[in-house]
């Protein structure tokens, strides 16, 4: 048996090629059939589970070209426990023909510390800190490799017999050793004649180190490496949890077409510190950004730390959502309002010049020209009682959105493979299946649309979310369903836009969950019917307050009033309460949490039974308002008297429904003073923003 140091040698041989995983000789990087899949693989020694782990590999940028970029978690073992003791992650980047760039290790448990590679100029500069040992660079030639990639094999000319020799960067003795790799035959090879396997057999030598046999298929996926007692094998996902090879000539069926995407990360995940990610209720994967958070939807700007840099430099790009800038051991994203200018008065049909018209096609994931597609948007966008279709662009879009906030229930990230007709069908969906649904019943109107995720940052968390992107008259005009936005406020980030199909590239919502990500709020702004702008600078986690002047706001929970003279204020985490400078009368305004759909109808019917349930309380009136200018918002309005403490006290209530949470506004003043106080709360309630 081999001794534990050339055990361990041997390990990082093995590590060293796991991402054999290249591109293809005949498909685009793009369509790569592991790309943006999570690949699960085991290696033994000698019959032992010593490491498994996962990886997903995608296409990104670097310095502005395109190249790969692998994520990997991966977790050791002992022989002794059944449970690992100790993860590592890792993050690198290569060229497309498989050259080192850049590469980032973490290790957590018994062993921390970090190390970050860059290629540049000849060198290979190490950062590092921990069990990696000190900062430092060592030369390199200008086509080294962190590894045998099946993308440096794939632009070679592959026969049997070939023999080829690259330089390989060494990370345990920050050396280049030369390794070769020796052809040996392609092997056709069949799976229960369903699944057919092309594969090549080369052998791996390195001076010093054990020869390993290698099976990779022709186009570059790695399915086994043996040699010196070590197995590494690509496997399902339930050998993946077993930590079991299968036996020889074996191949799991979903390692050979497709593995599943966007599975979760193992719950044995060591590399996972406690409380580096956590869930929201709603199963997305959420990044901790702070207690202190303002309410998204409240601001004209956020301004954002994220760290560590690397990890989000291929994710996120500036555009008109937010700014993002990278400096040196972090980067800071300026997201900010989306609401251009629009077109009010553009009517069907409306002119589309050529290139945007690949934005009004009917695919699978956007089957505008279904019937039931057609049918939903007609029903959406036309006068209900006339039957008359809507000839305003910018109305029909607004009706299109508010339709699908109101009839599709907002469910948990469910993937990236559902489709507009699922959404339609199920009654029900993400923000990617609404985002689909919006686009395809607009393109069947006319009008253009295209997709965008990224993240949203709402309500104490950062979740990954889509949204859609309308064109009117020669503008993108963003539309989010989830909340009936037409025009967004701060808090969206960009990852990426989809082609006119509705189909992403990178899958950003695995990203969510990479472990480390770091995100905090340093500041955020908001224009005050002042003109001037009230700024927030986070410190104290129990402020949930902003004040400037005669201005509050709840930052939590996203609503703002006017303070008359005289008048003092208190927030707390849903509530901002005022008090008039004689203590004698207040004003409430609460936020109530849950998923308010309530509309006139609704309003009317609970008019009808509060005029019998307050009848106690002497109700003086009751009635359905209209809480703004257009009759947007209907309330209901409540006024009665009750005895408090001996004292008969008044109160004038609105109660204002919308999605995902509702306001109470309470006016409370003695009975007979109530009228001193009228002007005071007037001002107060036409002040009040949401």
């Amino acid at each position: 048996m081999a001794s534990r140091g050339t055990m361990r040698r041997f390990v990082l041989t093995l590590l060293v090629l796991v991402l054999l995983a290249g591109a293809p000789v005949t498909v685009a990087a793009g369509e790569h059939p592991w790309n943006n899949k999570r690949i699960h693989y085991v290696i033994e020694h000698v019959g032992r589970l010593v490491e498994k782990g996962e990886f997903v590999r995608r296409v990104g940028s670097y310095q502005k070209k395109p190249c790969w970029v692998i994520e990997e978690n991966k977790f050791f073992y002992d022989g002794a426990s059944p449970d690992p003791v100790r993860g590592v992650r890792t993050r690198t980047l290569t060229t497309l023909d498989g050259i080192a760039l850049q590469r980032t290790e973490t290790a957590i448990g018994a062993s921390d510390g970090e190390e970050f590679i860059t290629i540049t100029a000849g060198q290979a500069q190490f950062r590092a800190n921990g069990v990696y040992g000190q900062s430092g660079s060592v030369p390199v030639p200008a086509d080294v490799l962190f590894e045998i990639g099946g993308e440096w094999l794939a632009s070679r000319r592959q026969r049997a017999g070939s023999v080829y020799t690259a330089s390989v960067l060494d990370r345990m003795t920050r050396g280049v050793v030369v390794t070769e790799v020796r052809l040996r035959e392609m092997v056709d090879y069949c799976y229960i004649d369903r699944v057919r396997l092309d594969f090549w057999e080369a052998e791996i030598t390195t001076p010093g180190r054990p020869a390993v046999t290698a099976r990779y298929t022709t186009d570059g996926r790695l399915l086994r490496l043996e040699g010196g007692g070590m197995v590494y094998s690509v496997v399902g996902r339930e050998d993946y949890i077993a930590g079991r090879i299968p036996p020889s000539g074996s191949p799991a069926p979903d390692t050979v077409a497709a593995a599943p995407d966007g599975e979760p990360l193992p719950a044995d995940s060591a590399a996972v510190p406690d409380g580096a990610i956590r869930r929201s209720r709603s199963g997305n994967a959420v990044i901790a950004i702070g207690e202190s958070v303002p309410a998204w939807d409240s601001f004209a700007w956020l301004l954002f730390r994220a760290g560590p840099p690397y990890e989000w430099t291929s994710a996120l790009q500036s555009s008109a959502y937010s700014h993002v800038e990278y400096n040196g051991a972090e980067a800071t994203i300026m997201a900010i309002q989306n609401a251009p200018i629009v077109d009010s008065e553009a009517v069907f049909p409306m002119a589309i010049p050529a290139e945007i018209q690949p934005y009004l096609g009917s695919s699978e994931f956007i089957p505008s020209a279904h019937p039931a597609i057609i049918d939903a948007a007609w029903l959406a966008s036309s006068d209900s009682e006339t039957k008359r279709e809507e000839t305003n662009v910018l109305r029909a879009v607004s009706y299109l959105a508010g339709w699908i906030n109101q009839n599709i229930d907002v469910v948990p990230w469910q993937g990236y493979e559902s489709s507009a007709l699922d959404t339609l069908n199920q009654r029900s969906g993400d923000s990617l299946g609404q985002a689909r649904l919006f686009s395809a019943m607009a393109r069947t109107l006319g009008v253009p649309t295209r997709l965008c995720q990224g993240f949203i940052a709402h309500i104490g968390q950062a979740v990954n979310h889509c949204w859609a992107e309308a064109w009117i008259n020669g503008r993108w005009i963003p539309v989010d369903t989830t909340v009936s936005r037409v025009g967004l406020p701060a808090g969206y980030v960009l990852a990426e836009r989809a082609q006119g199909s509705g189909a992403f590239m990178f899958n950003f919502a695995d990203f969510m969950r990479t472990p480390g990500l770091g995100l905090s709020l340093v500041a955020a702004g908001r224009d005050t019917p002042r003109g001037g702008e009230a700024t927030l600078r986070v410190g104290d986690r129990r402020s949930y307050a902003v004040t400037e002047g005669d201005w509050m706001a709840n930052l939590y929970w996203g609503f703002a009033l006017q303070l008359p003279r005289s008048w003092t204020g208190q927030a707390r985490l849903n509530t901002v309460e005022i008090t008039s400078g004689d203590r004698n009368a207040s004003v409430k305004c609460e936020a109530l949490e849950g998923d308010f759909r309530a509309g006139r109808q609704e309003l009317e019917a609970t008019v009808e039974s509060l005029r019998t349930s307050l009848n106690r309380f002497r109700a003086i009136e009751s009635r359905v308002v209209d809480f703004d200018d257009d009759g947007a918002t209907p309330a209901l309005y409540i006024d009665f008297t009750c005895l408090q403490d001996g004292n008969t006290l008044r109160c004038r209530q609105y109660v204002i429904p919308r999605r995902q949470r509702a306001f109470r506004i309470s006016f409370w003043a003695p009975a007979d003073q109530f009228g001193a106080y009228t002007r005071e709360f007037d001002r107060i309630l036409a002040s009040f923003e949401f």
